[in-house]
């Protein structure tokens, strides 16, 4: 391993928080409430321990392959041929959700604060500032996300500010929607919860293995966490009805929330400072993954060389929806990607590498008694 690619295990947590709490979860409220009303945030709530499973299988996988990344392993699991077929799709994957936090970042910048600027300007600014950081690696990406994550949570210091205006009574009533919608409301925010398959790929460089499995599962504890009381409060503040009519929810309750202290009267412009540094920090370390993976891939020492043609790929990619109704299809499509990966290839390459230790050590075994009676015979 390569020390000056470390990463210490504390850092685990705040790069899967950083990847999650991105783009996302400012149009989480409005998608749970059109697919399941009062019922989407239990629909949340139970995404969140969906999660916790799937991160603790990525967990159990990276810990019986502790000094190789995901690149290394599957072709020694899968075969050489279809293990290569599965990196370039691991790596397809990212790339479309680096894509996809592209597009809803600048999609929602566009429409609320820079109105005549281009689309493409956005994107192509967010590319250039994102590049810059994903060349210098993995261990300038943890420091700046050690930041960038502390921003993150000031949000939570001022959600005692909407009390005044919350009512509960909004919340209700529950149970309402069937199970085909309830599964749907989970299927939508799943995505939103991602990002914890960067376990996959950083696992090599953590230094103290042995709390990664604990480490993942807080991240992904305080992610669903925040996740849940961001859509408690819009629920409670707004009502359900008018969520669902919204794109940009949250944004409406933080615009409309009051402020005793003057210098904090214009908040929704400190919240929105916060969101684009999510959004910068989800973006650094998905173009980082994706780089990260097709040097591993094609067993080159660095990814640095391929930020650059990723910039590239992903700027086009982005901008293949021409409207809101693509957008959404694309994003469901690797919705499906990213369930697939997680709750089916993840636990195939699981039980694949415990059949693969298991038949090794039968066969050191075997070797071993063979040893054994022919040096008795002789």
């Amino acid at each position: 391993m390569n020390q000056s690619k470390s990463i210490l295990c504390q850092e685990v947590p705040v790069l899967i928080l950083n990847i999650i709490l991105g783009a996302g979860l400012l149009n989480l409220p409005s998608l749970l409430a059109r697919t399941a009303g009062p019922d989407g945030l239990l629909a949340l709530i139970a995404t969140v321990g969906v999660n916790l499973i799937g991160v603790l299988l990525i967990c159990l996988l990276v810990l019986r392959f502790p000094d190789q990344s995901i690149a290394n392993y599957s072709p020694k699991l899968l075969g050489r041929f279809c293990g290569f077929l599965f990196n370039l799709t691991f790596a397809g994957y990212l790339l479309f959700a680096a894509a996809i936090v592209l597009r809803e970042f600048s999609d929602t910048t566009n429409v609320l604060m820079l109105l005549r600027t281009p689309l493409e300007v956005i994107m192509l600014t967010m590319l250039l500032a994102a590049s810059l950081l994903a060349r210098n690696g993995l261990p300038p990406i943890a420091r700046a996300s050690q930041i960038i994550v502390l921003l993150l949570f000031f949000p939570l210091l001022i959600t005692p500010l909407i009390w005044a205006i919350f009512d509960w009574g909004a919340l209700l009533p529950v149970f309402q929607v069937g199970r085909e919608a309830f599964l749907e409301a989970m299927t939508t925010s799943v995505f939103t919860l991602a990002g914890f398959e960067l376990l996959l790929i950083i696992s090599p460089y953590v230094l103290d293995k042995r709390r990664i499995i604990p480490a993942s599962i807080l991240s992904v504890l305080l992610a669903g966490t925040v996740a849940i009381v961001i859509v408690l409060v819009t629920f409670g503040t707004l009502t359900v009805d008018q969520v669902a009519k919204m794109n940009d929810s949250v944004f409406e309750v933080v615009k409309y929330m009051p402020v005793p202290v003057l210098i904090l009267e214009r908040v929704d412009l400190i919240f929105f400072s916060i969101w684009i540094a999510a959004a910068y920090s989800t973006v650094v370390i998905l173009l980082y993954m994706v780089s990260q993976q097709l040097a591993e891939t094609f067993t080159i020492s660095s990814g640095k060389n391929f930020v650059w043609p990723l910039c590239v790929v992903i700027f086009f990619v982005a901008r293949i929806p021409a409207n809101q109704q693509d957008s959404k299809s694309f994003i469901q499509i690797v919705n499906y990607l990213w369930i697939a990966l997680v709750y089916g290839a993840i636990p195939f390459l699981l039980v694949l590498s415990i059949i693969r230790n298991r038949s090794t050590a039968a066969k050191r075994t075997i070797l071993g008694k063979s040893k054994r009676r022919k040096k008795t015979r002789n």
